[in-house]
């Protein structure tokens, strides 16, 4: 069995342990990372160097400080004051919801915390202004995943420098940026179509 196939088959073991047993799924990794190296020969030392020390550290900085903003409020009340700007302008609503998870993820925490709190937040808002629940949940979320490769997120973060450990340049990586963006702007104006005829049939009835 290859290396290759061996890595995969841990990390999937590790997933499903952390899953079903409650486990912090990056402590089993490591456990598995090195369990795997010395079956295949290697000693702590070559294990260890490829551990990425300033990745993981920037990691847990940019986590860790966007998890206070979220634990304080910081982050539900900016999305709340964003939507609240719009007034009678309902029309508004999906654009502002869509540019609140953009902006909120491409600053800093990244998608993982924003997918939970931004329909947390969304659906409320659509009920109270006539709009489709699920499509306008969807929308921010798009937001949010539009915006996660952001250079400053923990998968931005992580996706340079995984690219540039593979030899892809700056080019190659703007370019699979603005494709992804792209790509959620299309989700949006589908999901966008989706709320305004919801609104409109509300809004007949």
């Amino acid at each position: 069995m290859s290396m290759a196939v061996l890595t995969i088959l841990f990390l999937v073991a590790a997933i499903a342990i952390g899953f079903f047993r409650k486990l912090n799924v990056g402590v089993l990794s490591i456990m598995a990372a090195f369990f795997m190296g010395h079956i295949l020969g290697l000693n702590d030392k070559q294990i260890i160097t490829g551990f990425n020390g300033n990745l993981f550290f920037t990691l847990i900085g940019v986590t860790f400080l966007f998890s206070i903003l979220n634990v304080n409020g910081t982050i539900e009340l900016v999305a709340k004051r964003s939507v609240s700007m719009v007034g009678k302008h309902n029309w508004l609503i999906p654009i502002v919801m869509f540019l609140v998870g953009y902006i909120l993820t491409a600053v800093g925490p990244g998608s993982i915390p924003l997918l939970a709190i931004l329909p947390a937040f969304a659906i409320p808002v659509a009920i109270a202004r006539g709009f489709n629940p699920l499509m306008m949940a969807l929308i921010a979320d798009f937001g949010a995943f539009a915006g996660r490769m952001s250079p400053i997120t923990p998968e931005g973060l992580l996706v340079r420098e995984l690219l540039a450990t593979g030899g892809i340049n700056d080019v190659a990586r703007r370019k699979s940026q603005i494709i992804c963006r792209v790509t959620h702007l299309g989700y949006y104006h589908d999901g966008d179509s989706l709320c305004y005829g919801y609104h409109r049939r509300i809004s007949w009835y």
